[in-house]
């Protein structure tokens, strides 16, 4: 769930959890397992009434936090911030 807030006719503001999981350690053949949450932010355009297109443009930010890795369990050691994300997305907006 995604905390959505119209701003004005074209513009929104959203905010809600990001969750990630994967694998790391390709290059060092020790692979271990990983999984996390985070805050997501951003800021969606709607520009279809100035161009006559159904279009949605998005900038957001999220800061994935990991809370487990399977080299460390749940230890302090696996807790870390695994980067800063900046999204742009463009699609269509349908309703």
């Amino acid at each position: 769930y995604i905390f959505h807030w119209r701003w004005a006719a074209r513009f929104l503001l959203h905010a809600g959890p990001v969750v990630h999981a994967g694998l790391r350690g390709y290059g060092t053949g020790d692979i271990s397992t990983f999984a996390g949450v985070g805050p997501r932010f951003g800021l969606a355009v709607l520009p279809e009434g100035w161009i006559k297109l159904p279009l949605q443009l998005d900038l957001s930010y999220a800061a994935p936090v990991t809370l487990l890795d399977s080299a460390h369990g749940w230890s302090a050691k696996a807790i870390r911030l695994d980067g800063h994300w900046i999204e742009l997305a463009i699609g269509l907006a349908f309703l």
